[in-house]
């Protein structure tokens, strides 16, 4: 959440891998759609994409170098 504050991309959704529902809040999502997923530097989307490939996503992009590299 701080580091959300710092800054995000607009219109991004914010679910954090540290939250212990973050599973649950993963699986509500549509598997049929594309994700462009984000941290602050991009290591913890890249375990966050793993995750949902894990749950049967398909379409993941992790955002390489994370918010940092990208605003």
């Amino acid at each position: 959440p701080e580091e959300v504050a710092a800054g995000a991309i607009k219109g991004a959704k914010n679910i954090n891998i540290f939250d212990p529902n973050f599973a649950n809040k993963i699986a509500a999502l549509d598997k049929t759609k594309t994700y462009f997923v984000y941290c602050r530097s991009g290591g913890r989307s890249g375990q966050a994409c793993n995750a949902m490939a894990d749950m049967g996503f398909e379409k993941l992009v992790n955002l390489s170098g994370g918010y940092m590299s990208w605003r």
